[in-house]
């Protein structure tokens, strides 16, 4: 009996000994000295103790060193020992998840639910796993279920903005991520969230504010860097949107998905050779981030490379066979009838499957271009049609605003007196002014076989250079100075450069007065010919209208009335250029077009499709080919489709 009594009292003594090493071990933890209580918690299990709490703890600061074998190892102890604790299978479950061993972490889950019912944790972590799997209705039950049992934790509300914004339900996404800001006012994470959402309902000005808004708290967060150049690139306000690329990823440079914003940015601006190259960052960092190979095709699509392009569509779809950017893409550069096998998967792909409705408009797009190849126009206008009205819910058509701004340029223009100065007298700007889509990038291919010519591409700096001489007129600087002192600054005296960015026909009265010998060309085609193109083109950025007819109508009608005005006041400085007449008779209306600029006549301007230079815009496949009409007419194929803007057409005395 004295034995027994004797080993009793050394067993409470030893645990006495343990349980003040367990709490100084914990101590450190809480200190941040996880080296030390790790070695604490090892002293205590090499002592033959199976605490459920060393072995958790253990496990945590293996996984906080990033030693998740070691770490799974602990907590898979911890669940052999202790079966029936919930929280082993879920620490074991969370860490399968973070390794992405999705069967393994759910089953862990689910069993940790089934032992505790109302482990919140465990219905969070459930619903996360099913987000990542598309399984969204799964995933906002499980979720609730969190809010039910947690209804302070943050990130359950995050949550269901999240699976909300992708099944397209929009305003209950912004509603739950609001409730998240209400109880985490300081949380980035929350504002960039919401950023992202209001962005995605087309309250543009709101997004903009809420991403600053996450900046402002923390000036290292990535995510907002990146909505914010999203929007700044949607507004087409392209040099302020590479820079905040740039600083997404000067401020987590380890992130592949800055690397692929900032050559989104990159490739916006035409800056192809470096959206190539930060591109192909980002899939160094992540091989098998899929949308980065669909970029890097598209990058090589408007540098001609076609044969490339393709291929990393592809290698894009082997990665993940749901990427509709990357089905839609190919569609755009290849006719698939050689590939019946990837033509059948796109056509017979139900869209109510696809997670977000950018995917959507995406397959929709994409199986318009092969039924119209296939001469099935009817079919191609069904889905043009329910692409369009997707993007017209996601991004509500804004042609309003550009009908307004031109009107307002308009009058500035009248009360603005010509500008006399000593500009020099040679030609050194030209621009390429009018719709989308209405062949400005085959001028521009044309034009760019001069070796002088310098392409600015679609660039905002007439935007900018105006703005500051609106705000500054009492300095006595002309928009001509603002806008030189913005152009590249390695360019020679003689060196010419062509600015294509379509919408600055707005500011065409203010060029013909305020530059010396400037050169504008207004680029027009058959009004129901570019309506349709542009209703075709799933433009990626900027012209939020595409997606309405009756807005690109307006829009359309609209730019013609203004630059009727402009040519009638300065008629040798505008020149009208006709796309169906010059695809049609190229000899006789590009000699006119180079006799009119004042060069020097060269028979390689006939050839513009052998032109190496790059030219970067959706237009490129197309310049690639010999001048050709085949476009001329097209719209007749799509006659009921295009009712609404050839009404507005009739009406208005068009056509």
């Amino acid at each position: 009996m004295k034995n027994n009594n004797t080993n009793k009292s050394i067993n409470n003594s030893k645990e006495l000994e343990n349980e003040k090493l367990i709490i100084n071990a914990m101590d450190k933890q809480s200190e941040g000295c996880i080296d030390e209580a790790k070695k604490m918690y090892q002293k205590i299990i090499d002592s033959g103790s199976k605490d459920l709490r060393v072995l958790t703890n253990l496990g945590v600061i293996y996984e906080a060193k990033g030693q998740l074998n070691h770490a799974i190892e602990y907590y898979k102890k911890s669940v052999d020992l202790f079966p029936k604790n919930a929280n082993s299978y879920l620490n074991l479950g969370a860490i399968y998840k973070r390794i992405g061993e999705t069967r393994q972490s759910e089953e862990n889950i689910l069993k940790a639910i089934q032992i505790n019912p109302r482990l919140g944790r465990g219905y969070f972590y459930l619903g996360l796993i099913l987000i990542e799997q598309g399984r969204l209705k799964e995933a906002a039950f499980y979720t609730y279920k969190a809010v039910i049992l947690m209804p302070l934790y943050v990130d359950c509300y995050l949550n269901i903005g999240l699976i909300k914004s992708t099944m397209g339900q929009l305003k209950k996404a912004e509603r739950s991520t609001r409730i998240a800001i209400k109880y985490q006012p300081k949380s980035p994470k929350n504002y960039s969230n919401l950023g992202i959402i209001l962005k995605d309902q087309g309250n543009i000005d709101d997004a903009e504010k809420s991403l600053k808004k996450a900046i402002e708290l923390d000036r290292f967060y990535t995510n907002a860097y990146i909505g914010l150049a999203g929007i700044l690139r949607d507004r087409m306000i392209l040099n302020d949107a590479t820079l905040i690329s740039k600083i997404a990823v000067l401020s987590k440079p380890d992130l592949a998905e800055a690397y692929l914003d900032l050559g989104i940015s990159l490739t916006a601006k035409g800056k192809l050779k470096e959206a190539e190259i930060t591109t192909l960052l980002a899939i160094k960092i992540n091989p098998k981030l899929a949308i980065a190979y669909s970029n890097l095709g598209g990058i090589q699509k408007n540098q001609g490379r076609l044969t490339e392009a393709k291929n990393n569509l592809l290698k894009a779809l082997e990665i993940d066979n749901n990427l509709a950017r990357a089905y839609f893409s190919l569609t755009t550069l290849t006719d698939l009838s050689g590939n019946k096998e990837l033509s059948r998967q796109i056509l017979s792909t139900d869209i109510q499957n696809l997670r977000l409705n950018s995917e959507r408009v995406d397959i929709l797009f994409a199986k318009s271009n092969i039924l119209h190849r296939k001469g099935d126009f009817n079919g191609s206008s069904r889905y043009l049609a329910q692409a369009n009205n997707i993007k017209l819910r996601m991004y509500p058509a804004n042609g309003h605003e550009y009908i307004e701004n031109a009107n307002k340029l308009l009058k500035v223009s009248r009360e603005t007196e010509e500008f006399k100065s000593n500009i020099p007298s040679h030609t050194n700007c030209i621009f390429i002014v009018g719709m989308p889509r209405s062949g400005s990038t085959l001028i521009e291919s044309i034009l760019s076989v001069n070796p002088s010519i310098i392409d600015l591409q679609e660039t905002n700096i007439l935007t900018s250079a105006y703005q500051e001489w609106q705000d500054n007129k009492k300095k006595g600087k002309s928009l001509y100075e603002l806008y030189m002192k913005r152009r590249p600054k390695n360019l020679e005296a003689f060196q010419i450069t062509t600015d294509k960015m379509l919408f600055n026909y707005i500011y065409a009265g203010l060029l013909a007065s305020q530059f010396k010998n400037v050169k504008i060309i207004h680029c027009f085609r058959h009004p129901l010919d570019n309506i349709l193109s542009i209703y075709k083109a799933n433009f990626e950025t900027g012209y939020r209208y595409s997606s309405s007819l009756t807005d690109s109508a307006n829009v359309l009608i609209n730019k013609d009335n203004i630059m009727r005005e402009y040519k009638r006041v300065y008629p040798s400085k505008i020149y009208e250029l006709d796309y169906d007449k010059l695809v049609t008779s190229p000899n006789k209306e590009i000699l006119s077009l180079i006799k009119w600029i004042g060069w020097e006549w060269n028979e390689d301007y006939l050839s513009p499709h052998l032109n190496k230079r790059m030219i970067s815009t959706a237009s490129n496949v197309q310049v690639r080919s010999p001048i050709n009409p085949n476009s001329v007419g097209g719209w007749k194929h799509y006659k009921d489709l295009l009712k609404p803007a050839l009404n507005i057409f009739a009406n208005n005395g068009i056509l």
